[in-house]
């Protein structure tokens, strides 16, 4: 979960390889611990109040999800 939010915070606007790879250690993250399930949709929500776009939220939440549905 740390990881995710250093790889998300490191810059001040979030690629969108940046965003994924943080969706995807989120999404690891709440396999293990399922309180950081929310933690996947308010990063989105973050993506979205920061102005990088709807598709890098998009995809974000797509990778966050992914280890889930697995």
């Amino acid at each position: 979960m740390i990881a995710a939010f250093a790889v998300l915070f490191m810059r001040k606007s979030p690629s969108a390889w940046r965003s994924v790879s943080a969706a995807l250690l989120m999404g690891a993250s709440a396999v293990i611990r399922p309180d950081a399930l929310p933690l996947i949709f308010l990063m989105a929500g973050y993506l979205l109040v920061r102005r990088s776009g709807w598709r890098r939220a998009g995809a974000a939440l797509a990778a966050g999800l992914l280890p889930v549905a697995g």
